[in-house]
């Protein structure tokens, strides 16, 4: 009987989402990412997913309302909807995934966003639309505030 190489090993031990995940690690860096990059890419991935399920959790089930709810925190945080952050980054019209396209920084602010977004429906106790759409207003303008500040110290 053959002894197991440690790539098999590897994968008998994590589950198909742990293999996704290093195939998506292994993929950036092939792009040239920093480590750094793809860790903050990946806590930002979490918090998206975590985000979407607090909403659905507290009772959106429509597409659109995901959507603007969306839209609403990026609007807040960076000025910009989806769509003019696409277009600001040289996206529009292209299937390519715009947290790609973010920087460092970037990939943090929209994870602060997301994670503050969290915060306050729990604090809350928010559910349906409107009320998820007040913190996510009053999560954007934090970030916003937050984004504002960096920037004056960087110049």
């Amino acid at each position: 009987m053959r002894k197991p190489t440690s790539n098999q090993i590897l994968r008998s031990i994590l589950s198909h989402d742990d293999m996704s995940l290093l195939r998506t690690r292994r993929s950036y860096l092939q792009l040239g990412r920093s480590r750094q990059w793809i860790d903050q890419r990946m806590r930002c991935a979490s918090s998206r997913r975590e985000l979407a399920s607090e909403w659905f959790r507290r009772g959106v089930a429509d597409g659109e309302h995901y959507r603007v709810l969306t839209n609403t925190l990026m609007t807040e945080a960076f000025g910009m909807d989806v769509e003019g952050l696409r277009r600001y980054k040289g996206l529009s019209g292209t299937n390519e995934n715009l947290r790609d396209h973010m920087t460092d920084l970037e990939l943090a602010l929209v994870n602060l966003a997301e994670t503050t977004a969290i915060t306050l429906h729990r604090s809350h106790g928010s559910n349906g639309f409107e009320a998820l759409q007040t913190d996510v207003k009053a999560a954007g303008k934090i970030v916003s505030q937050t984004r504002r500040e960096i920037e004056v110290v960087q110049n």
